[in-house]
């Protein structure tokens, strides 16, 4: 052999052993980063810290939990099988999220523990078929039940697991292509930040991701809209009663399109539009900016030229002119969402402006120029309610703000403007900030607040709890059945905050997700009653009112004997009083001298009364009427206070004095020929005041604040009516229509000019089946009771049967139907003869294991909670419902 060519193999053959055990000693065993594994689809990802104490802590916190429970929604695992799944999952030392369809989401937990090779596993082999397969040259290994399969991959020192086959397969080539980066590279911005090392951990998360990862849980297919994008890097601890995520969200890598982008150059401003968040939103938005100009040119740069064109010449208005109205800008906008009724939300916007007047004058420029008829106005207390006829201005000024409306009402309070597309929901938060039912008198709401970032540009703030029904009634048709199951783990998430501050070149970030404790679902434990004794004569009506002091709840009851006695939510008396007789008629509460102290207003055969809550007459009450009372109601027509009392006796002879007792021309002695139903009522609608009475022979009348009948009046209805009538008010006085129910089941809906627009009839399951409407509580609503001498049913506004009761038959029933909010509705039957209530929850369900014995019956609602007065013969009981 040629002595080159032995020495040219030789030298080969060298190099390819030592190649080969190079490549055993330095590649082969070279560590394998977590980054070399996540997959570039990765939404967010959760390393845990060096503190196992907090780590622990933290997933036993009320929002882990319930997170938990949602990742295992679709797996039917035992509880063995889970039990062990559970452990192996814990030894991960990081947690990846990803979205897997339409719906559904999964996650990979990542160990440096080689834990397919420990006992751990040894619970799911138990329970489950052990199989192996190739894929790209590794070796995916799986222990499949019937219905599901834990995967992994194992790496020189990483051990990949997931319930979800094609997530480990993205891992595998995560590890091959991880030259080209990954989702470490799309958070590159923020992923070389320090972190505090002994916490709980920190968490990596793709902001956009992450949106559309929320999106998975709603029924809100629409998904324009300007996102936060970019991407935050967080540490995460855990206090007693929150868990708090701090850290930085980089803004450089954000596009023009991203929220982020419109606040670079701002620096954060407190929250001041809290005094005029009304205590029931459950959901805020606020954008805090320091330089208007600035912030007017961000958002005009996220707004089509074509798109803002259009808007323009919709509304009628010039560049100029929108220019000025950035002009008068303050320093915050924000919007509010919370329940107006029947679990419908609705939005009111608050833009902070400044005091010269600009806003008002210009919007009213724009209310004339675009009003096909004479521009809306009305007087509502001390403030004028106005209206844009078209839509587009929030969308034009404000395009981050996503607000659909038809038509926009506006009222200036202070120097906020605000704006909603429902007057009832603008009158709503002017009422509430007028009553200080805002976020910056509520005690609660303050300590939270101090909790988060006290200056921020950007806010988010919910408040889930108490409104767990209205929120979870937006969950997806997917998700809605589960997240119904988890009511106990919703009730204990508490008010929580996302926030972004503008710092140097990157935003910091907080977010503070509140909780408490799971409640106890053992209602002998919850269940507490207050037995007082009258010791009078038997009780004859019950009222639940408001202490305007702390807004407990408290009782006024009146005996059989004429007096009246107040109870305070103890139980304890506080007072009684002999009256002239027994009160005919409802009982309302009334805010006499405007200063937030609330009397109670009433009348007996003779008088009306006006009593403070310390049982001292307001002078110059009790006066007497011209004609016996049947009922009395107080009418407000502006909400001014200038209250006035109208009454009607048995005949349905009207009279109506002013707030200092004297009779008003036009109502007195008003002879309406025959007896009515309910006291008459009073309506604002379109800016317009009208007064309906109903009489039982099925005779509708309206009359205007002169006490003048309105042409097309009366209505005859053709059949007698029983109980209550409805307003279902609409956009506009074209939309809005009376509805009423005659007893033979006729339901008939009259327009404001006395037109008979529709006329239903009920389906009768008996020939002697009765039908009579039911308002809700505070008339958001109303049901029809069906009632004959097998069933008394109750259906719902649309016609649904809510449920039956087949023991009251054609007893004399009072029904009464409460809708509390947030989906906590109960109904009422009180079975008249038998001296037995039944209480029912929204599906229909009982909620007490028996009927309550007592005479009468009502429910109010406090601390999230409902309760019930009850009376039998001279005993009165206060009970806990839950």
């Amino acid at each position: 052999m040629n002595i080159k060519a032995l020495l040219f193999t030789i030298a080969f053959v060298g190099l390819a052993v030592a190649g080969y055990f190079a490549y055993n000693s330095f590649l082969k065993n070279e560590k394998t980063l977590l980054w070399d594994l996540v997959p570039e689809n990765s939404i967010a990802v959760y390393q845990k810290g060096g503190c196992s104490e907090c780590i622990d802590s933290l997933s036993k916190a009320a929002w882990l939990v319930l997170l938990r429970e949602t990742y295992f929604k679709d797996h039917n695992f035992d509880s063995a099988f889970l039990s062990a799944f559970q452990k192996v999952s814990d030894k991960a030392s990081a947690v990846s999220l990803h979205k897997t369809a339409k719906h559904k989401f999964d996650l990979i937990f990542y160990s440096t523990e080689d834990v397919s090779k420990s006992d751990l596993l040894e619970g799911l082999r138990k329970r489950s078929k052990s199989r192996e397969r190739k894929y790209n040259g590794f070796v995916i290994k799986e222990l499949a039940t019937e219905s599901d399969v834990v995967t992994w991959v194992e790496f020189s020192n990483y051990i990949a697991i997931s319930l979800s086959p094609v997530l480990i397969e993205d891992v595998v080539r995560a590890y091959q292509l991880k030259s080209e980066g990954g989702f470490i590279d799309k958070v590159k911005q923020v992923a070389s930040l320090p972190v505090v090392r002994n916490d709980a951990g920190d968490v990596l998360i793709d902001l956009e991701a992450f949106h559309d990862w929320l999106l998975l849980f709603s029924n809100e297919e629409n998904k324009e809209g300007v996102r936060i994008k970019g991407a935050t890097l967080l540490d995460v601890k855990r206090s007693k009663k929150s868990i708090i995520l701090n850290g930085f969200s980089d803004s450089d890598s954000a596009q023009t399109s991203s929220l982020l982008s419109v606040f670079k150059g701002q620096s954060p401003v407190s929250f001041g539009l809290k005094y005029f968040v009304s205590n029931d939103a459950y959901f805020v938005t606020n954008y805090g900016f320091s330089d208007p100009d600035l912030f007017a040119k961000n958002l005009q740069a996220l707004l089509d030229r074509d798109r803002r064109d259009l808007l323009l010449g919709k509304l009628k208005l010039t560049t100029t002119e929108v220019n000025q109205l950035y002009t008068g800008l303050g320093k915050e906008v924000g919007l509010q969402s919370f329940e107006l009724s029947g679990m419908n939300s609705s939005n009111v916007l608050m833009v902070d402006v400044k005091s010269d007047g600009l806003w008002i004058d210009l919007l009213d420029k724009v209310a004339t120029a675009i009003s096909e008829d004479t521009v809306f106005v009305e007087h509502y207390a001390s403030h004028l309610i106005k209206r844009l006829d078209k839509p587009g201005l929030i969308e034009l000024l404000f395009p981050v703000i996503s607000f659909k409306h038809d038509e926009l009402y506006y009222s200036q309070s202070g120097n906020v403007m605000l704006m909603a597309g429902d007057i009832r929901a603008l009158k709503k938060i002017l009422d509430d900030i007028e009553e200080e039912e805002v976020w910056a008198k509520s005690v609660d709401k303050n300590r939270f607040l101090e909790s988060t970032f006290l200056e921020s540009n950007i806010s988010f703030y919910v408040d889930p709890s108490p409104y767990s029904k209205l929120v979870t009634s937006k969950i997806s048709d997917e998700w809605k059945p589960f997240f119904a199951k988890q009511d106990i783990q919703i009730s204990a998430l508490g008010l929580s905050a996302f926030q972004f501050s503008h710092l140097n070149n990157n935003f910091y970030t907080n977010i503070y997700l509140g909780f408490d404790d799971v409640k106890k679902t053992n209602r002998n434990n919850r269940l507490k009653e207050i037995l007082v004794n009258i010791n009078a004569a038997p009780i004859y009506k019950l009222f639940v009112v408001k202490n305007h002091n702390d807004k407990s709840n408290e009782v006024l009851v009146q005996d059989s004997a004429n007096t009246i006695h107040l109870l305070s939510s103890k139980g304890e008396i506080l007072w009684s009083k002999k009256l002239d007789g027994l009160i005919k008629g409802e009982l309302e509460q009334i805010d006499y001298f405007a200063n937030g102290k609330l009397q109670m207003l009433f009348s007996t055969d003779k008088d009306i009364h006006v009593i403070d809550r310390l049982g001292n007459y307001v002078s110059p009450y009790p006066i007497a009427t011209l004609t016996g009372n049947l009922f009395s109601r107080s009418i407000d027509y502006d909400h001014s206070k200038n209250y006035r009392f109208i009454t009607a006796d048995k005949a349905g002879t009207i009279n109506m004095v002013s707030k200092e007792g004297k009779l008003l021309e036009g109502w007195k002695g008003m002879a309406t020929n025959g007896e009515l139903l309910v006291a008459p009522k009073h309506y604002r609608i379109a800016a317009r005041d009208y007064i309906g009475i109903v009489h039982s022979a099925g005779r509708f009348s309206l009359y205007n604040r002169r006490g003048e009948l309105l042409k097309g009046f009366p209505v005859d209805l053709r059949g007698r009516v029983r109980d209550d009538f409805y307003l279902d008010v609409g956009s506009g006085k074209e939309k809005t229509a009376f509805v009423f129910m005659t007893m033979d089941g006729q339901k008939v809906r009259v327009d404001l000019d006395g037109n008979e627009l529709s006329r239903e009839t009920l389906i009768k399951p008996v020939f002697d089946t009765r039908f009579r409407l039911i308002l809700e509580a505070n008339e958001k609503s109303y049901l029809t009771v069906r009632q004959n001498n097998k069933t008394l049913t109750l259906l719902s506004k649309s016609g649904e049967e809510i449920l039956s009761n087949d023991f009251i038959g054609m007893n004399s029933a009072d029904v009464k139907y409460y809708d509390f909010g947030s989906g906590n509705i109960y109904y009422v039957i009180l079975d008249v003869d038998q001296d037995l209530g039944y209480v029912y929850n929204a599906e229909g369900k009982l909620i007490t294991s028996q009927p309550l014995e007592c005479q009468t019956l009502k429910l109010f609602w406090s601390n999230s909670e409902l309760h019930s007065v009850a009376s039998y013969e001279g005993l009165l009981k206060i009970s806990n419902l839950n």
